[in-house]
């Protein structure tokens, strides 16, 4: 179980790194270990996880399969952290196909679950890319809302790329609404 957990959470760091091959690596063989284990829940977020380094790569319909395998599960156990996080990626998903309609839904169930247990810089995190894809639909005003949301909660939570994720999304709202200098400006910022 210690080898099993060390390589998980090494699984995750590398993969914040975006050392998509290590991840890979290492989440297998702890997948590996878990599952002799019969540990369902590392089980399930490993296979999270492998859907996350396949979105890192491009293979959007293998993250699409690990990430609505990981999705049914947690939903069978009504894990809300759990099922935030995987509604989030799979809006992730439906926006950069451009399915904006759905990645909208997504992202607004993502945010009732976070909100319900409490997660602030996941809802924050959620907020941002709703307003993002709010942006990509045209509707400035409400992207805005979103953005200034997200950016209060990154603030408050003192996430630097939150923050600056945010400037960027609230740059593109100044563009949509021809505010070239402000644009700059934020982007700047």
């Amino acid at each position: 179980r210690g080898l099993a957990n060390i390589l998980q959470i090494g699984g995750f760091v590398e993969l914040a790194r975006r050392d998509v091959a290590t991840a890979r690596a290492w989440f297998t063989e702890s997948l590996d270990l878990y599952q002799e284990l019969k540990d369902e829940y590392n089980v399930n977020a490993l296979i999270e996880g492998m859907g996350l380094i396949a979105y890192f790569q491009g293979d959007y319909k293998a993250a699409r399969t690990y990430l609505e395998k990981s999705l049914d599960w947690y939903r069978s156990q009504q894990m809300k952290d759990g099922l935030g996080s995987v509604l989030r990626w799979l809006g992730d998903l439906e926006r950069v196909s451009g399915s904006y309609e759905q990645a909208a839904i997504d992202y607004r169930e993502a945010l009732q679950y976070n909100s319900e247990v409490d997660l602030p810089l996941a809802v924050a995190v959620t907020l941002h890319r709703l307003g993002q894809v709010t942006l990509c639909e045209g509707k400035a005003g409400d992207a805005q809302s979103l953005f200034l949301d997200s950016l209060r909660l990154h603030y408050k939570g003192e996430s630097r790329q939150g923050i600056v994720e945010c400037l960027a999304g609230l740059a593109g709202v100044a563009v949509l609404q021809k505010e070239f200098e402000h644009a700059a400006k934020l982007f700047g910022a």
